[in-house]
């Protein structure tokens, strides 16, 4: 079974290999983004730090995140 935080990861991936995301493009905060996936936000931070470990985002306190 996979995790709530590990199917929004792959989503983030999908669209990145489709091209909706791209590289220097800067995501929503955390607050907006996590209510349009209607998720919570601490999922959305787990999913964001599965991304930023493999090197995909990288985050920045007060910054945002930026593919």
């Amino acid at each position: 079974m996979t995790t709530l935080h590990a199917k929004i990861a792959e989503q983030i991936l999908a669209q990145i290999n489709t091209g909706a995301l791209r590289v220097g493009d800067r995501l929503p905060p955390e607050e907006v983004f996590a209510a349009e996936l209607g998720i919570s936000r601490s999922t959305l931070r787990q999913a964001f730090s599965d991304l930023a470990a493999a090197g995909v985002l990288k985050r920045k306190k007060r910054a945002g995140t930026e593919i």
